[in-house]
């Protein structure tokens, strides 16, 4: 069991920069108990105002506001390998927020040019969030970044492209969250952007967006099952994914996922034939 709380110091603001030295060193089948922060280093929190957001936008030279802790380093981990992920526990700060900013985050620019940001609260961790006056959100809450360092040893952004995985679930009924390990010499693995809730997708490019006080994971390194994109079980479902700026290309891509999962269960399992 390990600890790791959200420090300046356990922590990148807009890259996952894999050169950096790992804040925590994991064996397979560790459990971690971890922090996240809200985006810009805690720098959005009640109060902030959408002109502050801007500012710090403008300011610091972030490719994203996205806060991650890590890098966590696994150990047994090499090319080839598929990490697994259980998500045990989420406990979300008592605060989230939603925003956008025009001509940086967000579609329809032109119809709200000025930006916006709104906070919620929650009169507990399972109540649902406040959004306004007349709206309420049940909060579930998932990790809207959840990733693994790419082979070249450099910064990237740490934002969600089209064309690369983004992993989002609600915990009330995930299990566990399949990813490919080992893609460089060593694995290193992050998670931020924490979300209390999130509809269909993030229009504005914001999700209600929190840091949590406790994200409790367990991961597990798993031999000879490569995998070349992430999958996710839950409690009853397994998911199949696909990532591309093209939604046909994207479907195409998960259709060929489900397929091949299909496959390698069948494969697996006895046929029985009828008689």
């Amino acid at each position: 069991m390990h600890l790791l709380p959200a420090t300046l110091e356990t922590t990148q603001w807009g890259w996952f920069d894999n050169a950096q030295a790992p804040v925590l060193r994991v064996n397979s089948g560790d459990t971690i108990a971890l922090e996240t922060m809200m985006h810009s280093h805690n720098q959005v929190v009640p109060g902030t105002t959408i002109e502050q957001i801007k500012e710090n936008a403008h300011r610091f030279s972030r490719p994203r506001p996205h806060t991650l802790t890590g890098p966590i380093y696994i150990e047994e981990a090499q090319p080839g390998d598929m990490l697994k992920v259980t998500l045990n526990k989420i406990v979300p700060r008592s605060y989230a927020t939603n925003f956008n900013v025009p001509g940086m985050f967000g579609q329809f620019p032109t119809v709200y040019q000025d930006g916006q940001v709104k906070y919620s609260l929650s009169r507990s961790r399972q109540d649902a969030d406040r959004v306004s006056a007349r709206h309420r959100a049940a909060a579930k809450p998932f990790p809207g970044t959840l990733a693994v360092a790419r082979k070249e040893p450099a910064a990237t952004p740490a934002c969600r492209p089209a064309n690369s995985p983004a992993i989002w679930i609600s915990v009330t009924s995930s299990r566990h969250i399949a990813l490919r390990a080992g893609a460089c010499a060593r694995t290193l693995l992050w998670t931020g952007d924490s979300h209390a809730g999130q509809g269909n997708g993030e229009v504005n490019l914001t999700a209600i967006e929190t840091a949590y006080k406790e994200l409790n994971i367990t991961v597990e390194v798993v031999k000879g099952k490569p995998l070349d994109f992430p999958r996710i079980e839950t409690a009853k479902s397994w998911i199949t994914m696909g990532f591309d700026a093209d939604m046909n290309k994207a479907w195409t891509q998960a259709k060929a996922q489900t397929i091949k999962f299909l496959s390698e269960q069948r494969k697996s399992q006895p046929i029985r034939r009828r008689s």
